[in-house]
């Protein structure tokens, strides 16, 4: 799994393994601190069908929250999109175009 910094997009590209997900995140909240706090995450190819993803979301909102930032999800999948509400992130980090 990458992550890399695109203005204030953040780009989350391939599959999302347990063991990545520590590093991910911390990877995450760097680049959401580089991006001044208002940070999109495009997931559109992160490949994650599991709730591995929860801790990298919740890392970067925390960051961009501290920074009196926002953290914004583009390009949600389906099974993204169930993990969001089974998670209640969806009422909390909201998804974009």
């Amino acid at each position: 799994m990458e992550a890399s910094l695109d203005e204030n997009v953040i780009f989350l590209n391939g599959e999302l393994a347990v063991a990545d997900a520590k590093t991910l995140r911390n990877r995450v909240v760097e680049l959401v601190e580089k991006a001044g706090g208002q940070t999109i995450v495009d997931v559109s190819r992160c490949h994650s069908r599991s709730m591995v993803i929860v801790p990298v979301l919740l890392g970067a909102l925390r960051k961009a929250r501290a920074m009196n930032g926002t953290v914004a999800l583009r390009g949600v999948s389906p099974a993204l999109q169930s993990i969001l509400e089974l998670t209640d992130l969806d009422d909390v980090i909201p998804v974009v175009q």
